[in-house]
C-alpha cells in the first residue's frame, strides 16, 4: 500500500473511532441522565403535602420536595367543621330551631288548659243637692278552659309536628350536600397538586433533554429544530403548571369557605395506598330499603306531604 493510501486510511479509522467515542458518549447522557427523574409514581389516595409544595414559584426549576410544609388539613377534620361552622348548615339549623318553637306554641293551644285573669276597676261621679259624690267600682275575672275538644287546634300541632320533622330532614340534607361539595373540592384539589407534581417531573426531564440537545448540537450531531421543539415543550408544560396551581388554589378556597376556616391546607397529591372498598353488599331489595328509609329527599318530601294532608283535614 502507497504511503499516502496508508495516511489516508490511518485517518478514516481516527475519525471513525472519534465519532464512535462521541456518539457512545452521547448516548450515555441520554441514558444515563433521565434515570432518577423517570421514577413517577401513580397514586389513587391522599398523601400529605410534605412531598409537594403549595406554595408558588416564581421558577420551576426548584424541586417541590425542597420546600417544607406543613400537613394537611385532616378530611374528617374539616367535614366536623364543615358541620359546625357552614353557613348554609347554620341556616338550615335555624331554620328546625323556629318550626319547633312554632310546634311547642302549637301543642300548647291545643293540649295545655287556658287560664285567664282579668281586673278593672272604674269611678262613678254623681252630684246630689250640688254635692259631688264618687264611687268606686272594681271588678276581677278567672275563667279557665280545659282542652276536652280542641279539633283545630290539634290538627295544627299535628300539621307543624310534620313540618318540623320536614326542617329536620331538609337540614339532614343540606348537611350531606355541604360535606359532599366539600369531599369534591379537596379530591380535586389533591387531584390538581398530584397532576402539578406529574408536570414538574415532566419538565424536570425536558430540561435533561434540552441539555442533551444543547451537547448533541455542539457536537454537530443535533439539529436546531430538536432544541426549539424542547424548548416549546417546556413553556407548555411550564403553563400546564401554572393552570394546575391556580386551580388547586381554587378547590382550597372553595374548602375553606364550605368548612367555615380561614386557611386551610389540602392534600400534596396521591399516593399508591389504596382503600379497600367493601365486599359484602345487601341484595337490591334490602338496598332499596334502606334507601327509602335513610334517604334526607325522601323523607323530607314525606313529611311535606303529612303536613298538607293534615292541614286539608
Amino acid at each position: 500500500m502507497a504511503p499516502l493510501q496508508l495516511w489516508v486510511h490511518r485517518m478514516r479509522v481516527l475519525c471513525a473511532g472519534w465519532m464512535g467515542w462521541l456518539s457512545l458518549s452521547c448516548g450515555s447522557v441520554a441514558f444515563a441522565q433521565p434515570e432518577q427523574a423517570i421514577a413517577l409514581k401513580w397514586s389513587f389516595t391522599l398523601s400529605q403535602p410534605s412531598a409537594l409544595a403549595s406554595a408558588e414559584r416564581a421558577e420551576f426549576t426548584t424541586p417541590l420536595s425542597a420546600v417544607a410544609q406543613p400537613s394537611a388539613s385532616s378530611w374528617p377534620e374539616l367535614l366536623l367543621s364543615a358541620q359546625q361552622h357552614a353557613a348554609a348548615n347554620r341556616v338550615a339549623d335555624a331554620n328546625v330551631q323556629a318550626a319547633q318553637a312554632q310546634a311547642k306554641q302549637a301543642w300548647a293551644l291545643a293540649w295545655m288548659p287556658r287560664v285567664d285573669l282579668s281586673a278593672s276597676g272604674s269611678t262613678q261621679q254623681q252630684t246630689y243637692n250640688g254635692i259631688d259624690s264618687r264611687t268606686p267600682a272594681s271588678a276581677l275575672t278567672l275563667s279557665a278552659t280545659l282542652p276536652l275538644w280542641r279539633a283545630a287546634e290539634r290538627a295544627s300541632a299535628q300539621a307543624e309536628e310534620s313540618v318540623t320533622e320536614q326542617s329536620r330532614w331538609q337540614a339532614r340534607a343540606q348537611r350531606t350536600t355541604v360535606a359532599r361539595e366539600l369531599s369534591q373540592a379537596y379530591l380535586a384539589a389533591a387531584e390538581a397538586a398530584e397532576q402539578r407534581r406529574l408536570a414538574e417531573a415532566q419538565l424536570a426531564l425536558l430540561q435533561s433533554q434540552l441539555h442533551i440537545n444543547d451537547r448533541r448540537l455542539q457536537a454537530g450531531l443535533g439539529t436546531v429544530l430538536e432544541q426549539l421543539e424542547t424548548r416549546t415543550r417546556i413553556d407548555q408544560v411550564r403553563a400546564s403548571i401554572r393552570e394546575l396551581s391556580m386551580r388547586a388554589a381554587t378547590q382550597r378556597l372553595t374548602v375553606a369557605r364550605l368548612s367555615g376556616q380561614a386557611e386551610v391546607r389540602t392534600a400534596a397529591g396521591l399516593s399508591a395506598h389504596a382503600t379497600p372498598l367493601p365486599t359484602d353488599l345487601p341484595p337490591l331489595h334490602e338496598a332499596l330499603d334502606q334507601a327509602v328509609q335513610a334517604n334526607p329527599q325522601w323523607l323530607d318530601a314525606q313529611a311535606g306531604l303529612t303536613a298538607a294532608r293534615t292541614t286539608e283535614s
